[in-house]
Parts: structure tokens; C-alpha cells; sequence
């Protein structure tokens, strides 16, 4: 299976200041679904921001495709790799068909509006995410979890093969951030598209994910698959927090969180 990102070796930080993360090397795979999970401030969107090119490394290599990443043109591998941030604010009374259009700012020639594929790019962004409905409101207008399925809209308008996601359900209820869990899975599944996903939703990386990536402190502390790099000790090390994994009623892994009530009652 083709390796979409490789990152090898790498080391990143802001300016002068000390590295965020160090030595850290991972790949994302086709039809990858990896989870990205850690403490705050452990470098997470970081190495989101260095994994799309944003966030030029220190050392190591990143290559995209096959092919070493400064060899690539941003408008071109804005073509190939998208990336929902973190926050994103709307303070523009835009529509939700106009913000998901800005998704195919790659692909437009100057002084050249958008061209009937690019409407049909957009038409099937929204559909896939279930936002179509949604086309002429204005997205000031949206909750929190219909405004994060049009960003996602907008960021599947650009037709990538490999989506990054830097906590794509912060500040989201439980419905709302299951709601975009299931079309990423969707998105995953049924289209193929690689997902990179940094959360601190622990059982929502669990119940959907395949991989997932372990960080603290700037580097990863484990990596693999599901079953195999989540455990009770690692995770109870990350976040300096008795943690244990169980199984639900649907097969999938549970983090449970260890109180001091939850000792006793037991």
C-alpha cells in the first residue's frame, strides 16, 4: 500500500524557541485511519502543522507521495492534502455553499470563476458530509457541529486523498462530535480518503479509528494498531492518570478513567 506521508526522524518548533516535538517519524498510508492522542501542549498540532508543509521541520525528512515535500508546489499539493485546523472562524456572512467553494481555490485560473467541475466538486463535497440541505444558509447561522461538517466540506471540495485534522470536535457535544466522527468514517470507509486525526476524544479514537499514535512531551510514545499500542500502562503514563481499557457492547475499546470513586465503589 502506497505511503501518502512519510516522516522520518523529524524535529519542529517555532522561531528560536526550543522543539516542540523530537525525532519523530511515522507514515500515513492509503485509507489510513490514525488517531493522533496525547496531553496538551505534548505537540500534536504541531506536527499536524509540519506534517502539511505549514511548519518547516528543524531535521529529518517529509516527503509526500513518494517524492521529498520541497519539491512540491503549494498550489499543487493543496491538490493532494487537506487540512481542517483547529478553529476556524466565521465572521463573514457567508453561505455554506460559498465557504465549501473556497475549497477549490487550487484548482481555479486567475480571472476564471468556478467551472462546472468545480460545482460539481463542491455539490459532492456537501453530499458526502450531508450539508447540501444547508446550501444557501448563512453559516453565522449553523451549530457547532453543522458549521465543523462544512469546514470538512470545504477541505473534501479540494478532492484530496489524505484529510488532517487538528481536534475536529473541540468544544462539540457528545451527538455533535459523534455526528463528525461518523462522516469521517464514512469518508474513510466508503471513499478511501486517509485520515489523520489529533483528539483528546479518547473513545471516539477507539470506537473508529484503526491506528492510532501515541505522544507526550514531544514524542511518540507508541504506535500501531488499535488493540496493540493502546494499554492500560501506556495510557496511565500519558496522562498521569489511572486509565483502563475494557470492551463495550458493540467489540470496541473503552477508556475508562480510574477515580478515586470509581475505586471505591468498586
Amino acid at each position: 500500500m502506497q505511503r501518502l506521508i512519510n516522516l522520518s526522524e523529524a524535529t519542529a518548533g517555532y522561531g528560536t524557541g526550543e522543539a516542540i516535538f523530537t525525532d519523530v517519524s511515522l507514515g500515513i498510508c492509503e485509507r489510513d485511519f490514525i488517531g493522533l492522542i496525547g496531553p496538551n501542549g505534548c505537540g500534536k498540532s504541531t506536527l499536524i502543522r509540519s506534517l502539511a508543509g505549514v511548519l518547516p521541520l528543524r531535521n529529518g525528512t517529509l516527503s509526500w507521495f513518494d517524492s521529498p515535500a520541497f519539491t512540491w508546489k503549494r498550489r499543487l499539493i493543496a491538490r493532494r492534502i487537506a487540512v481542517v485546523p483547529q478553529q476556524v472562524h466565521n465572521s463573514f456572512d457567508f453561505t455554506v455553499h460559498q465557504v465549501v467553494s473556497m475549497g477549490r481555490n487550487p484548482y481555479l485560473l486567475r480571472y476564471r470563476g468556478l467551472q462546472p467541475e468545480d460545482l460539481r466538486a463542491v455539490d459532492e463535497a456537501m453530499e458526502r458530509t450531508d450539508v447540501n440541505a444547508l446550501a444557501d444558509r448563512s453559516v453565522l447561522e449553523l451549530s457547532g457541529g453543522e458549521r465543523q461538517r462544512v469546514v470538512i466540506a470545504r477541505a473534501l471540495a479540494q478532492q484530496p486523498s489524505v484529510l488532517l485534522l487538528d481536534e475536529p470536535t473541540s468544544y462539540l457535544d457528545i451527538n455533535h462530535q459523534i455526528e463528525v466522527f461518523d462522516v469521517l468514517y464514512h469518508l474513510n470507509q466508503d471513499c478511501g480518503l486517509a485520515i489523520f486525526c489529533a483528539t483528546h476524544e479518547l473513545n471516539m479514537v477507539t470506537s473508529y479509528c484503526r491506528d492510532v499514535v501515541v505522544m507526550k512531551n514531544g514524542r511518540i510514545c507508541t504506535k500501531g494498531k488499535m488493540e496493540e499500542a493502546m494499554s492500560d500502562s501506556v495510557l496511565s503514563k500519558v496522562f498521569g492518570i489511572d486509565l483502563k481499557i475494557d470492551t463495550d457492547i458493540a467489540g470496541s475499546l473503552r477508556v475508562v478513567p480510574m477515580s478515586l470513586r470509581t475505586k471505591t465503589s468498586n
